[in-house]
């Protein structure tokens, strides 16, 4: 089987990008510091701190099911010195691989398409993956890998494949909420098929859940319930996110779906369809209050699901008469090219944009958070991360508390009081997004009780007067 030289040139350039993604994630297993905001915050988040009472320290809060804490908290003895977040972003990149191979699954076994077309779909999907590994406390990567488990079900239809199906997208529920596109996407699916199997499918997601939901609902005292079902939905817009997250890796996601609608909708691939219409009609609710990349994650398996299968379509292989042919080839030539342009592109700013390259000031930075395990007392910290470099606990998690506090459902006058009284030993602020300086009055409170004795390009650090 001969493919055209064109094809040939996106398969090595997707390849190269993902062997550089995963040299990149491998890197940041081992990088000491911080990537994303909230680094570091599984550890803090357990039996004892998930869905408690907001009025009272650690004041810590998520609106994510349990199933990724449970998970977390399952392994989290797993340690490496002086490498604090290696876990969690092996976590991260254990998911994602698994993620690639059921793309590759779902291509090759599902739509059967030949192998090298499953793994060049598999390679840009990987390929993403820049955007994921620096974004480690996020279970997007498991509530999609149980997804695609759920799409390769359904296109595969082994013995009751409704009920495993159902099953699989409520396991990807309990890890994130957003699983509730894809349980919609098949319903509809189902639906249009045979609506005795759409009954099955909705049995099977619609009981396991209520098993799992019903009695965190009670004995939290209504408090999962707020956490995963009511707080995103009163989460602010925030519509500059969307602007932050399109930079250039995501450039190769903008060919890919030109690429999955270049074609009419087939039997085959009704159900990849389905799915992208439904991701679409979401996408403006990526733009929530501390959204990032990952988001974008469901969005980019589809369309690197789709966008390779009609790739193959259109300039695919060398002796396709029917895409030679057709009027518009010279043009679908030169967007495939113009694509792996782009994916050799995305390959230089990835490496070059490597956030996990220690330098002096990072070793510095690094020093200046291990000294402050031999304070004594708790510190107050925006990002996790540091607390988990200290050796502290994690006292407040300002973000979600400030969500809550803007909709007038909690109050910040015990923490400003304690900072008033000198209650910490230690008060780390950053120098971008400062979270604290968004309550009212906290830098007065800081200024009037703790003075400045360190200051990096990636944080201040006050002790009491």
């Amino acid at each position: 089987m001969q493919y055209s030289p064109v094809l040939l040139v996106v398969f090595c350039s997707a390849f190269l990008l993902s062997a550089a993604s995963f040299a990149l994630a491998l890197q940041s297993l081992f990088y000491p510091l911080p990537i994303d905001f909230a680094d570091g915050l599984p550890y803090f988040i357990n039996a004892t701190t998930m869905y408690k009472s907001f009025s009272t320290q650690p004041y810590l809060l998520t609106y994510y099911p349990p199933l990724y804490y449970v998970v977390f908290n399952a392994f989290s003895f797993i340690r490496v010195n002086n490498a604090p977040f290696f876990y969690e972003r092996l976590l991260e990149l254990i998911a994602e691989l698994a993620s690639a191979f059921l793309v590759y699954l779902i291509l090759k076994k599902g739509m059967h398409s030949s192998a090298f077309v499953s793994a060049l779909g598999a390679f840009l999907f990987f390929s993403f993956y820049p955007l994921y590994y620096a974004v480690s406390s996020n279970p997007e990567l498991f509530e999609l890998c149980f997804s695609l488990f759920a799409v390769f079900l359904l296109l595969r239809k082994p013995r009751n494949y409704e009920y495993f199906a159902g099953l699989s997208v409520a396991v990807a529920f309990l890890f994130k909420q957003t699983a509730a596109l894809f349980f919609i996407a098949m319903l509809a699916f189902l639906i249009m098929k045979d609506k005795k199997s759409a009954l099955k499918f909705f049995l099977a997601f619609a009981i396991l859940l209520g098993i799992i939901c019903l009695p965190l609902t009670y004995y939290s005292e209504g408090r999962f319930f707020f956490s995963v079902f009511i707080l995103p939905l009163v989460t602010p817009q925030y519509f500059l996110e969307i602007a932050n997250m399109l930079v250039v890796p995501l450039l190769p996601l903008f060919f890919l779906i030109v690429f999955a609608l270049s074609e009419p909708i087939s039997k085959e691939t009704l159900l990849l369809y389905v799915l992208l219409f439904v991701l679409f009609l979401t996408f403006v609710d990526i733009a929530k209050w501390g959204s990032n990349a990952t988001y974008f994650a469901p969005l980019i398996a589809v369309s690197s699901m789709l966008g390779t299968i009609r790739l193959n379509d259109l300039v695919g292989m060398q002796s396709n008469k029917r895409s030679k042919n057709a009027g518009n080839y010279p043009a679908r030539l030169l967007l495939a090219r113009a694509f792996a342009l782009v994916l050799v592109f995305s390959l230089i700013a990835d490496v070059y944009s490597n956030p996990c390259v220690m330098n002096a000031q990072k070793e510095s930075e690094l020093a200046e958070l291990r000294s402050l395990s031999y304070l004594q007392g708790n510190i107050l910290v925006e990002k996790p991360g540091y607390a988990l470099i200290a050796g502290k606990p994690l006292v407040f998690e300002p973000s979600m508390f400030w969500v809550l506090h803007k909709k007038g459902l909690w109050n910040d006058s015990e923490i400003l009081q304690q900072i008033k009284d000198r209650s910490f030993s230690a008060i780390v602020l950053q120098h971008i997004s400062r979270i604290l300086l968004y309550y009212n009055d906290t830098k007065e409170c800081i200024n009037e009780s703790y003075h400045l004795v360190y200051n990096s390009t990636a944080f201040e650090v006050y002790e009491p007067d």
